[in-house]
Order: structure tokens, then C-alpha cells, then sequence
């Protein structure tokens, strides 16, 4: 295993990563679930939107969402859920009656959350990955049983896009 500093000279390195190169972080085992259509497929370079900043919600599972609501409050950011939870798990939970959350797609990957250091044994991490269209992103991890502040989070990327941007 190369070094850091070697890996990053590597053309095909995950540590030389980009997070608005598609599929983000390089992660090529993404499959994208529709919520709303109750559909899963493979990634495709149009579901990564690198014209606009992205939010990244990482989930250990699909009942964690719901904990998030719609108070987000920001604009100009595409929002999508990251968990590694089975898709078919993920795909019982909705068609079984469950709340459907705001936003509509959910990214199902082992390999986001690996590479973004969101996963704890073996489950992604409760996070928010703001990443904005040059590549500079700011990741907020949540404590283990904490729940998600949206509305602080929503003043934090306000607050980002105006000084920075």
C-alpha cells in the first residue's frame, strides 16, 4: 500500500479524489434508489450534478431520515441521502408504509461512506457533506444516538455560501 502522498500521484487513487468527479469520491459501486418511483439503477454520471453544491445526508439506515424533515431551508443545494443499508431492505421499508421523506433519492453505497471515513463497523456514520461546485466540502459528523439539527446545519451552509461564494 502506497503512502498518501504517493497514492495521490496515482491516477486511479482514491485518495486523489475530487468530490464533484463522477460518481463522487470514485465510488463505483453506487446505486441509485428512487423514492418516489420505488426504482433502483446503477449510477449514472447525470444523477451528480457538479453545476450546483450538494449536500450528502449519510444515514446508517432509511428510519434515520425521518429524523430530518424538511427544515433544511437552503437553496441552491441538491440534497441525497447516502446509506450502505440493502437495497432491499431499504426498498421493504417504503413499499410497507413508511413516510416518504422530502428529498427523493437515495445514494446506496459501501464505498461513499468508506471513502468520505463515515462508516463505524460497518455502518455508514450519521453525517452531512457539504460540497460545493469547486470541490471544497465541510463535513458535520453527528455523536453515536444523536439526531440531526437541520435548522443549525441550514444556517452553517447560508452562512458558508455567502461568505465564501
Amino acid at each position: 500500500m502506497a503512502c498518501a502522498s504517493c497514492a495521490k500521484k496515482k491516477a486511479n487513487s482514491y485518495q486523489d479524489m475530487k468530490a464533484i468527479e463522477t460518481p463522487p469520491f470514485r465510488a463505483t459501486d453506487i446505486t441509485v434508489y428512487d423514492i418516489e418511483q420505488n426504482e433502483a439503477r446503477k449510477f449514472q454520471s447525470d444523477d451528480w450534478n457538479t453545476k450546483t453544491n450538494n449536500l450528502l445526508l449519510f444515514v446508517p439506515t432509511v428510519e434515520s431520515i425521518k429524523e430530518i424533515g424538511d427544515t433544511l431551508g437552503t437553496e441552491d443545494v441538491e440534497v441525497t441521502y447516502v446509506t450502505n443499508q440493502p437495497l432491499h431492505q431499504i426498498k421493504d421499508y417504503y413499499e410497507n408504509g413508511a413516510e416518504k421523506p422530502v428529498f427523493n433519492r437515495i445514494f446506496v453505497s459501501y464505498l461513499l461512506p468508506s471513502r468520505t471515513g463515515l462508516l463505524h463497523n460497518g455502518f455508514t456514520k450519521k453525517a452531512a457533506m457539504f460540497i460545493v461546485k469547486d470541490g471544497d466540502t465541510s463535513i458535520q459528523q453527528l455523536f453515536y444516538h444523536s439526531s440531526f439539527n437541520y435548522e443549525a446545519l441550514g444556517q452553517f451552509l447560508s452562512e458558508y455560501l455567502n461568505d465564501n461564494h
